[in-house]
């Protein structure tokens, strides 16, 4: 309903887990390169900066969070994620000096994190399902009853009733949404810059939209930390490359990675092959099918793995297709001493 106003940025749904974690990193990146720059000219907060440095266009950021219960269990119950929630706390912490708030619903007192409560100024309650819940917010229990209007609400901290106010008379979420878009097409609104929006991984990648190599390192993979950098990461579930599409990805990858070297380049399919497989492709100096093919080659190949990389390419390629196939093998061994000798003598440019 929100995102029709010039004002918001977008909308992203709690279950795009991608977006979610763009976008609670570039807002952190937002407040990161304020605090420095307040820093620097020794404004205290956004008000002060606007005044010494002149710049009034910069914005206050408002980030909304519809159900913290939610997203606080998400992302606080696995370490891997728990970089995303730590960027989130810190935004809490570091925003508000530097024109950045976050403001956040919950179903129930118990669904904001002890961590969290003591960063919000202000604490909006409205109707809830027990009175016990208006005591342990230090409200009385007594004002707010189920035949309350809606909207009707207690400020803790402040002894006056409040009510949320609506568009119009209708209350109906249509009827709001039209309201919403009348008010987006006022003149003084419609001018307004909209903040840039939270992009999703494009689903399909043009091979010659990617660059041959980027600052040096060959394209072999696209990462997807941010979107508007050169990489683009993409999932790739086991013997994912045999699909023509990741074929053709994966052929321009190393056809195109450094062409100038003349790279050594070993593809290992794995013992069942289904439909074409990778090692058919020309691309390749010498591939192996089976474990026993693999170790002897693996032999054969081991000077390529032990000499120093150059500091701009690396010295070999090697692709192993279905590694789960060769493990507890007579490949296995000669598959991981390749790996490491290959890590250790790569230049420290491509650690």
């Amino acid at each position: 309903m929100i995102k029709v106003m010039p004002h918001v940025g977008d909308v992203v749904p709690g279950d795009d887990e991608e977006r979610v974690t763009r976008l609670i990193t570039f807002i952190g990146s937002i407040v990161d390169n304020r605090a420095s720059k307040y820093s620097q000219v020794r404004a205290s907060d956004l008000t002060f900066y606007r005044k010494i440095s002149g710049e009034h266009n910069e914005p206050r950021i408002l980030l909304l969070v519809d159900g913290i219960g939610a997203f606080s269990e998400e992302y606080q119950s696995t370490a891997a994620k728990a970089r995303l929630w730590t960027c989130f706390q810190q935004i809490l912490l570091d925003g508000r000096a530097v024109g950045v708030h976050v403001a956040v619903t919950a179903d129930r007192t118990q669904a904001i994190p002890t961590s969290l409560a003591s960063n919000f100024q202000r604490k909006i309650v409205l109707r809830m399902t027990d009175e016990d819940s208006y005591l342990n917010l230090g409200l009385p229990k007594d004002v707010l009853d189920p035949t309350s209007p809606p909207g009707r609400a207690m400020q803790v901290g402040n002894p006056n009733v409040l009510q949320l106010a609506v568009l119009g008379d209708n209350v109906n979420p249509l009827a709001q949404a039209r309201k919403m878009e009348e008010i987006a097409s006022i003149g003084a609104l419609r001018d307004r810059v909209r903040p840039a929006p939270i992009k999703s991984l494009p689903t399909l990648v043009p091979a010659t939209s990617i660059p041959a190599s980027v600052s040096g390192y060959p394209r072999d993979w696209i990462g997807s930390r941010f979107l508007d950098s050169s990489h683009v990461q993409a999932d790739r579930h086991t013997r994912s490359w045999r699909r023509p599409t990741d074929r053709s990805f994966q052929r321009t990858c190393v056809a195109g990675s450094h062409p100038e070297n003349n790279l050594p380049v070993y593809s290992f399919p794995p013992r069942v092959v289904r439909g074409a497989p990778l090692a058919e492709d020309p691309v390749w100096e010498s591939t192996a099918r089976g474990a026993d093919a693999v170790a002897e080659l693996l032999t054969a190949s081991e000077p390529f793995f032990q000499a120093h990389a150059p500091e701009d390419a690396p010295g070999v390629i090697l692709v192993v297709e279905g590694l789960g196939d060769f493990t507890y093998g007579s490949a296995d061994q000669p598959i991981q001493n390749a790996i490491i000798a290959a890590k250790q003598k790569w230049s420290p440019h491509h650690r």
